[in-house]
């Protein structure tokens, strides 16, 4: 786990030099206050991305889109979640796959682990797979989302959409 601060727009510029097809998927739950930041990222870059991203908003379940973006041919998978990683509300963090842990990163039920490597692998392992996740400060039911989380999913939007407008 990396903290990334102001050079968000260069490190995901970096990470995605040379890509071929990109998806972005955001995860979460937008009933449940800082838990719907992935949706929010997500809605926020739909419509103002190249051609080569495909955005997706799989909600909860990020499995049930297994077949969606194995079908898009990505060389990249970009996770936009919510997490609980010992960080101030709003600090944004980049989590490689292979460090996602079940019991840290995800507020959801399955692990994201699962999720990227199934994904990993039906593409023959050939996928880069990354976690942009968001510190939130709660997720009760029916609660707005903090200020510090709005702006981090401002920031990752703004960020995302530069880094892959000129990337390709």
């Amino acid at each position: 786990m990396k903290i990334v601060g102001e050079d968000l727009e260069e490190v995901v510029s970096r990470r995605l030099r040379g890509h071929g097809n990109v998806v972005v998927c955001g995860v979460g739950n937008d009933l449940r206050a800082d838990d719907g930041v992935g949706l929010l990222v997500a809605e926020c870059l739909e419509g103002s991305v190249p051609g080569d991203v495909s955005v997706i908003r799989c909600g909860e379940v990020p499995e049930n889109f297994i077949g969606e973006i194995v079908s898009r041919n990505p060389t990249h998978l970009i996770i936009i979640d919510a997490a609980h990683v010992s960080q101030p509300p709003g600090t944004i963090v980049i989590v490689e796959a292979d460090d996602i842990s079940p019991d840290t990163l995800s507020t959801h039920r399955l692990p994201l682990s699962f999720f990227a490597s199934v994904v990993s692998q039906m593409r023959g392992g050939d996928v880069d797979v990354f976690t942009l996740a968001v510190q939130i400060r709660s997720t009760g039911f029916g609660e707005e989302m903090s200020p510090e989380v709005v702006r981090a999913a401002n920031a990752l939007c703004k960020a995302l959409r530069r880094a892959l407008g000129r990337t390709g």
